[in-house]
């Protein structure tokens, strides 16, 4: 149900009567404005914006969604190390609340290729406008920065878009396919792979593919997301536009099952995730498969070394560590994993940027060893990652979130770059790990009707 006209029209007096009193205000760092308003769909609240640039964000756990339009601030970097630094400081004199949004290439070092340029190394951002949403409950909220006047905040609330209509349902037809690479060279690059684990230190490599789609219409990211979004509720889900909505050369999706970390306060949260089971009749009920996942000796192995991995890191950050003493089943709607959960206590001065420099990549979307890994997938794999298995989130003064970008799409008007891929260690069958890979871009290739 749409809020009345009536109710939207008092939020709006609501958040100009409180930025009126933010500027009466002295104000030192950044300043989040917001008022409540009736429930709304976050993701149908921020189509509706005009931008530039949107976010959106929903946590696979706690229901809660946030929408982003416009820019406050941005800072894009090359580095983690700068990125602290530049952000660092901003989130100390900044309100709790506030947060920013964005997402680190999986190699951040390398120069992007065109497709990905848009997006940068590291680009976090602080919306100008932002509605979040759990429950019951939602927030629209404004910006405010030290070097903003009253006007331009004026102009700011003049622009958002309060009377909201449903989304479109229609999605256009795919009319073409490439695979990067093709399959004939794919079962050769993972003959290769397994190779080289036998005889050399390299104990597992993630290798993943890319597969273009074209279409006979131009592809509304926000419509395609909505529809993975219904049939993927256990991951998390995030869209970076980058650029004027019109004009705009690349928006970045994701439905990912797998976290990186949660941070609350000293809190941290992170999870091992490997093994990929198809359930039988794309039912959790179904667990013959998933019963067979958790004998498997290669899927366990598989994912022992993210474990071991993300363990080392953590036990240099935190007291206090727990960690499962065996994995569990992660039931999804069409596929179960291996996990493992990890909690403990930060270190005092320890915060999000550590836990990015230590964790990404873990051994589930790189390889053990990492330098080994890492320079097996340079050579062999025929494109740009870009931010497809690197970080994307959000970061604040005291908390933050972030998962792993797999199971993603690059949207470029008519057409939507498919990425995923599959771990690879001793006891991989080739034709096995092609047909995983097929299996883990169904939540994209259903909704576009691949299958």
């Amino acid at each position: 149900m749409r809020p009345a006209v009536s109710e939207l029209n008092d939020a709006r007096l609501r958040l100009a009567a409180a930025v009126d009193d933010a500027f009466a205000l002295h104000r030192s760092g950044i300043v989040r404005v917001e008022t409540q308003v009736e429930p709304l769909c976050a993701l149908t609240w921020l189509h509706a914006q005009r931008g530039p640039d949107r976010f959106y964000w929903s946590g696979r756990d706690d229901n809660a969604m946030m929408a982003g339009s416009g820019i406050s601030d941005v800072i894009e970097t090359g580095s983690i190390d700068d990125l602290e630094e530049q952000l660092g400081d901003k989130l100390g004199s900044a309100e709790s609340d506030v947060r920013y949004v964005g997402a680190i290439r999986f190699v951040p070092e390398a120069v992007p290729s065109t497709e990905w340029q848009p997006f940068g190394r590291i680009r976090f951002a602080l919306p100008r406008v932002e509605l979040r949403a759990q429950d019951d409950e939602a927030t629209i909220a404004v910006h405010i920065t030290p070097s903003d006047t009253k006007a331009d905040i004026e102009r700011v609330l003049d622009e958002i878009v309060w009377q909201v209509g449903p989304l479109s349902t229609g999605l256009p037809s795919p009319i073409g396919r490439r695979d990067q690479p093709e399959q004939s060279t794919w079962l050769d690059i993972v003959s290769g792979a397994l190779q080289a684990i036998s005889s050399s230190e390299l104990e597992k490599v993630v290798l993943a593919r890319r597969t273009s789609l074209t279409f006979d219409d131009v592809l509304d990211p926000f419509v395609l997301l909505k529809q993975v979004r219904a049939t993927t509720k256990d991951c998390f889900h995030m869209l970076i536009e980058v650029g004027q909505r019109d004009v705009s050369e690349a928006v970045f999706v994701s439905a990912t099952p797998e976290r990186l970390f949660r941070i609350d306060g000293r809190n941290v949260l992170s999870e091992a995730v490997a093994g990929t089971r198809v359930n039988g009749n794309g039912s959790t009920s179904e667990h013959v498969e998933t019963s067979d996942l958790l004998r498997s000796e290669k899927d366990r192995r598989e994912q022992r070394y993210v474990v071991e991995s993300i363990t080392s890191s953590l036990d240099t950050l935190t007291v206090a560590l727990q960690v499962d003493e065996y994995p569990s089943e992660f039931n999804l709607s069409t596929r179960s994993h291996l996990r493992s959960s990890l909690k403990g206590t930060l270190e005092d001065g320890i915060g999000a940027f550590d836990l990015l420099r230590l964790l990404h990549p873990t051994p589930a979307v790189g390889g053990t060893p990492t330098p080994l890994a890492l320079k097996s997938i340079a050579e062999n794999e025929p494109f740009d990652r870009g931010l497809y298995a690197g970080p994307i989130g959000w970061v604040g003064r005291d908390s933050a979130e972030f998962a792993v970008g797999i199971r993603s799409a690059l949207i470029r008007r008519k057409e939507a770059l498919l990425y995923s891929g599959a771990g690879i260690v001793d006891g991989s069958v080739p034709e096995n790990e092609w047909d995983e890979v097929e299996h883990k871009l169904d939540d994209f290739a259903e909704v576009l009707k691949l299958r």
